[in-house]
């Protein structure tokens, strides 16, 4: 997300693996139940009548500097018992820890103030593979280390909000997602589950969607296979084809979809890695191969980077995106 303090327009998907599959996935009221289903007790959800709720897609714009924005999603609801009043709920996904996730936040909710879309309730949903650190509340991220006398005094007048949080990665995750949809309860566990997963976890999820209709599994497949390729850095071209070749033969679904990651891999990796062995052929194949992997890698980030600076993403906002140092960037963005 861009930095609240210079908000270039970009695209609701833009490069990120992970935020592409987020997108991909919770994109209309149904699935967006889903995710305050997995955010809210049953108590909270009592609130709200689900059954009107709709997303907005409109971008958000501040008149007075021309700033604007895009928040994951921004949806809004009927309150139960309130004739028309509604609530809007604003719905960010992290897959790192964000120092600036809170005002990142306050920015967006004070546009959505200004453009009177009030009131808002933000959450934050998380995936990442360090703990998430940062303070939950804006008070305690930016006003704790002030002195105490002067909170003790000044505190009720300062800004101050809390962020509904979910971490992907908790222990009883799994048990909270069994109450979700088939599909997305399977959307989100391959978030949870992408930073060190291998071929074996991507067929655990193909068994886990066994029940789904064909047509049903084509249209949710289509994205999982990208983001296993692209994001799991545990699923190689041989594991596939071992695999493939463990699997019943006439499972035609678990066959077709390792034979499509497998295509997926060779096509997005494999002239990178054919360069690689050739580099490497004096240090042998394996290292050959796997330097030839990383440069696939890197060609596809060096994409990413070009097309952020084109949309007007300074350095600083394209580090804190794709979590590369200064250098990484400027050779990334050299293409060398």
């Amino acid at each position: 997300m861009p930095n609240p303090s210079q908000s270039p327009e970009k695209d609701r998907v833009h490069g990120s693996w992970h935020s592409n599959f987020f997108s991909a996935h919770f994109n209309n009221p149904e699935s967006v139940s889903s995710l305050l289903k997995l955010a809210l007790t049953p108590e909270e959800l009592e609130v709200f009548d689900l059954d009107t709720l709709r997303i907005d897609t409109d971008k958000m714009i501040d008149s007075s500097s021309l700033a604007s924005g895009y928040s994951d999603l921004l949806v809004w609801v009927k309150l139960h018992g309130g004739e028309k009043l509604g609530v809007w709920i604003l719905i960010e996904h992290k897959s790192h820890p964000d120092v600036s996730a809170m005002v990142q936040i306050l920015w967006y909710v004070a546009l959505l103030y200004r453009m009177r879309k009030k009131p808002v309730l933000p959450i934050l949903f998380y995936h990442g593979q360090e703990q998430w650190r940062t303070e939950k509340s804006f008070h305690a991220f930016e006003h704790a280390k002030l002195p105490q006398n002067f909170l003790r005094r000044f505190q009720d007048r300062l800004i101050n909000f809390r962020v509904t949080f979910v971490s992907l990665c908790e222990p009883d995750i799994k048990t909270r997602l069994s109450e979700l949809p088939l599909l997305k309860r399977v959307a989100l566990r391959a978030m949870a589950i992408i930073w060190d997963a291998d071929v074996n976890d991507l067929v655990s999820l193909i068994e886990e969607a066994r029940s789904v209709s064909e047509s049903q599994w084509r249209d949710f497949s289509a994205s999982l296979k990208e983001y296993f390729v692209m994001a799991a850095k545990g699923v190689t071209i041989d594991d596939i084809r071992r695999s493939r070749q463990s699997q019943d033969p006439g499972d035609e679904r678990m066959q077709q979809t390792l034979k499509d990651v497998e295509h997926l891999i060779h096509d997005t990796v494999y002239t990178a890695e054919q360069k690689g062995y050739d580099k490497g052929r004096g240090v042998g194949r394996q290292e050959g191969r796997q330097e030839g992997r990383q440069e696939g890698r890197k060609e596809y980030a060096s994409e990413i980077v070009r097309s952020m600076v084109q949309r007007g993403y300074s350095d600083e906002e394209i580090q804190a995106t794709l979590r590369l140092s200064a250098d990484e960037i400027l050779e990334l963005k050299n293409g060398t």
